[in-house]
């Protein structure tokens, strides 16, 4: 899938977390949540995730993805106790990528900002450094930083990007060749 110009793969926190937010969004049926009003106050939450999977679509072969994260959550409801807001900053990312007996380590700070309109369509705003991979000898493969907007309505429509992301996926799958 291209958004904006940019390949987005199954490599996780590309261009502000898109897979994340379509996640996010059908984790939690939020398509039909009312516009904010004065409610109840915000829910803070604060968490350890762990999650590992396979992809098989970024190189010939799979990795294996591993990644753990502190997420902090901050919860938004209107009068009816509706969830319309989600603020979630990932702290402390460290992902790793294995394939062929070799790891590669990449990190991550940033997080999304969800909110709920009352026709059904949600904007995502994203923050932070979405991934950092460095290569030894080799420099950066992977960077994805800044701020990003996009509007689901239920098509993803890029309304705003700024920040560097850069993807250097054939120098990511040679080092785990």
């Amino acid at each position: 899938m291209r958004v904006g110009g940019r390949r987005i793969g199954r490599l996780p926190f590309r261009r502000g977390g898109v897979g994340l937010t379509l996640s996010l969004v059908a984790l939690l049926g939020l398509s039909t949540v009312p516009v904010v009003a004065a409610g109840t106050p915000p829910i803070h939450e604060v968490f350890q995730d762990e999650r590992s999977y396979i992809d098989d679509g970024t190189c010939s072969f799979d990795i294996a993805v591993h990644l753990t994260a502190t997420i902090d959550d901050l919860l938004f409801f209107d009068a009816a106790d509706s969830l319309v807001r989600v603020r979630e900053t990932v702290r402390h990312v460290s992902i790793e990528f294995s394939a062929n007996g070799k790891t590669l380590s990449a990190t991550g700070t940033g997080g999304i900002d969800l909110h709920f309109a009352a026709d059904g369509s949600v904007t995502a705003s994203t923050f932070g450094i979405d991934i950092l991979l460095v290569i030894p000898g080799q420099g950066t493969i992977f960077l994805d930083a800044g701020r990003a907007i996009f509007l689901f309505d239920p098509h993803i429509h890029v309304l705003f990007e700024a920040g560097p992301a850069s993807y250097d996926v054939a120098a990511f799958c040679a080092a785990l060749a």
